[in-house]
C-alpha cells in the first residue's frame, strides 16, 4: 500500500475498474490504554460512505464500519469491490497506517555548527515566551483573570506601558470557565483603564462547560488563520479530560496547549497551598514559565504580585508588583499601574513552604487526615506525599475502617 501522509493522518487510495476511487482516510490517531484509536472514514471519489472513532484493533468496530459503508455502494461498485475485499482492504491499512504515520510525522536532523539559533523572544514581558507555554496559578480571588485579561488587551494593542510588547498581533481568549457576559464587562473597563477607544483586538472562545476536547480543531483552524497568535486558556481546571492529579491528563492537556504556539493557561491551586499549581507534577514540567499569582486587598485597591517560580531557558526576573483600582460602586476596573513592594507589605514577605511544611500547616489546621486527603488538599503528589509522612513530625493514627489517618507528633503527645 502507498500512503499519503498528512499533518491530521494518513490517505490511502485504489482505483476501480468502475472509473471510482475507494479512500479511506484515518485521522486523530492516538495511542490509549486499551488500544490504537482513530477516526476512521471509507470514500468513494469525493463522497464519504461512513465514518466512525472506534479502537482499530477490535474485529467488531471495523466490520461494523465495513458493511454500513458496503451498502453505501451501488450494485455496480459492489459487484467490483466485495464485502471481503473492502474488510481485507480496511484491515490492511489499518494495521500499517498508524505505525507508519508515526514513523514519518516527525524528521531527524543535525545541527549546523554554524547556526547559532535565534534569539530567545517573548511576547510579554518575561512571562510568555515565544512559542512557548505560561502557567499562572493562583488561589480563587487573586486577580489571575484580570491580570491576564489585562495582557491580552495590551499584546492585541502593542501597549508596552506595563509590559514589554512588540508590535499588535492576533490573541486569542479561550473562555472555558466563566459567564460571557464577566468577560464583556471586564474588557469594558480593561480598555476604559488602558484607553483603548475602539475593539481591543482580543478573540474570545466562549464555550464554558465544552471542555479542550470539543474546541481543538476550531482552535486550530483559528491558529492556521491567523498566524502569531497568542492563545490565552481561562482556565486548566476546566479541560474536561478527567483528573488534574493523573499524569496522562496532564500530558495530555499540555500537548494539546504546545500544539497551538504561544500560550499562558490559567490554573488554580490546592486549598491548603498556593505555591503550585493543582495537579500531577507533569503541569510543573511541561510548562516553560510558572508564575505565581498572589494578591492582597486594600479597601478598593488589589495589589498583585507576580513572581516566576520557574523559567526555562532564561533567567528569573524579580518578583514584580501591581496596582488594580475598582470602582466603590462595583462597577469594575478604574486604574491600573505597577507597584513598589513597600505598598503591600505582606505580599513582600511571602514565602514559599516546603512540601513539609504544606502537610504540616494542613494537619495543623484539621488535626488528622489520611495520606489521600493530605494529597488532594494540598495538591502533593500521592508518593510524595508518603514519603514525607515518614518524618517523625508526623505520627501514624489508629485505622478508621480502612482508611489510615496521620497527626503531628506534638500535638498528639498533648
Amino acid at each position: 500500500m502507498e500512503f499519503t501522509f498528512k499533518r491530521e493522518g494518513v490517505d490511502y487510495e485504489e482505483p476501480l475498474p468502475t472509473g471510482d476511487i475507494l479512500g479511506l482516510r484515518a485521522r486523530n490517531i492516538r495511542r490509549e490504554r486499551t488500544g490504537t484509536h482513530a477516526l476512521v472514514a471509507v470514500t468513494l471519489g469525493n463522497s464519504i460512505l461512513d465514518s466512525d472513532t472506534f479502537n482499530i484493533d477490535r474485529r467488531e468496530d471495523r466490520a461494523r464500519l465495513v458493511k454500513a459503508a458496503h451498502g453505501a455502494l451501488s450494485s455496480l461498485v459492489q459487484e467490483v469491490l466485495p464485502l471481503t475485499t473492502l474488510n481485507h482492504t480496511l484491515m490492511t491499512f489499518l494495521r500499517a497506517a498508524p505505525e507508519q504515520w508515526e514513523e514519518r510525522r516527525f524528521s531527524y536532523e543535525q545541527f549546523d555548527p554554524a547556526d547559532k539559533g535565534t534569539e530567545i523572544t517573548f511576547a510579554l514581558g518575561r512571562y510568555i515566551i515565544e512559542g512557548g507555554g505560561t502557567i499562572a496559578f493562583g488561589p480563587p480571588e487573586s486577580a489571575k483573570s484580570y491580570i491576564t485579561q489585562l495582557m491580552a488587551v495590551c499584546i492585541a494593542q502593542g501597549i508596552s506601558d506595563y509590559w514589554e510588547v512588540g508590535p499588535p498581533r492576533p490573541v486569542l481568549y479561550i473562555n472555558l470557565e466563566r459567564p460571557r457576559n464577566t468577560l464583556v464587562a471586564r474588557e469594558w473597563s480593561i480598555r476604559s483603564t488602558l484607553g483603548v477607544t475602539g475593539k481591543s483586538g482580543v478573540t474570545y472562545l466562549n464555550t464554558r462547560g465544552a471542555g479542550m476536547a470539543a474546541i481543538g480543531k476550531s482552535v486550530t483552524r483559528f491558529i492556521t488563520d491567523h498566524p502569531d497568535t497568542v492563545v490565552f486558556q481561562d482556565s486548566i481546571s476546566r479541560a474536561g479530560h478527567g483528573s488534574l492529579k493523573e499524569d496522562d491528563v496532564a500530558n495530555k492537556i499540555i500537548d494539546q496547549l504546545n500544539g497551538w504556539g504561544t500560550w499562558l493557561g490559567i490554573a488554580h491551586t490546592p486549598r491548603a497551598t498556593a505555591d503550585h499549581s493543582f495537579g500531577s507534577i507533569h503541569f510543573e514540567a511541561g510548562q516553560d514559565i510558572g508564575i505565581q499569582v498572589r494578591s492582597e486587598v486594600r479597601g478598593d485597591t488589589v495589589g498583585v504580585r507576580l513572581e516566576v517560580t520557574k523559567m526555562n531557558d532564561a533567567k528569573k526576573p524579580l518578583p514584580a508588583y501591581y496596582s488594580l483600582e475598582f470602582a466603590e460602586d462595583g462597577s469594575g476596573l478604574v486604574g491600573f499601574r505597577a507597584a513598589r513592594s513597600t505598598e503591600y507589605p505582606e505580599l513582600a514577605i511571602v514565602k514559599s513552604m516546603s512540601r513539609i511544611e504544606q502537610i504540616v500547616d494542613y494537619l495543623g489546621q484539621v488535626g488528622k487526615a489520611t495520606g489521600k486527603e493530605i494529597s488532594e488538599a494540598t495538591g502533593i503528589y500521592a508518593s510524595d506525599v508518603s514519603n514525607a509522612l515518614r518524618a517523625d513530625l508526623f505520627v501514624r493514627l489508629p485505622k478508621e475502617g480502612r482508611e489510615v489517618p496521620f497527626g503531628l507528633r506534638e500535638t498528639i503527645s498533648h
